[in-house]
């Protein structure tokens, strides 16, 4: 992957964790993936996603259900196209997925 990172290879606490299923208080779950936050930044997802959770930025954490992925897969980003596959799995095991900002 181009992009993203599994969990076993975070090195840090600055990446985005997209994990399966609704919220939960315990972070960094081994089936999560991992994005760093330069790399959110730099390519255009902070962004990309206030367009869809206008109170992005300030929040720990968002649930993503499917139309919601669907909105942001539209924009063509290369990370998000990545991580796709990873996301329909987690929308076989619940119909949400939750995205952690680093803290």
């Amino acid at each position: 992957m181009k992009y993203a990172i599994k969990e076993q290879d975070r090195k840090n606490d600055q990446y985005y964790e997209f994990r399966k299923g609704p919220h939960s208080p315990w972070r960094w779950r081994l089936d999560s993936m991992d994005v760093a936050q330069d790399v959110f930044r730099s390519q255009g997802l902070a962004e990309l996603f206030t367009t869809v959770f206008p109170d992005f930025p300030e929040v720990p954490y968002v649930e993503v259900n499917e139309e919601q992925w669907q909105r942001l897969l539209r924009s063509g980003n290369p990370v998000l196209q990545e991580l796709d596959p990873y996301v329909q799995s987690a929308f076989a095991y619940a119909p949400v997925f939750t995205l952690y900002a680093p803290k």
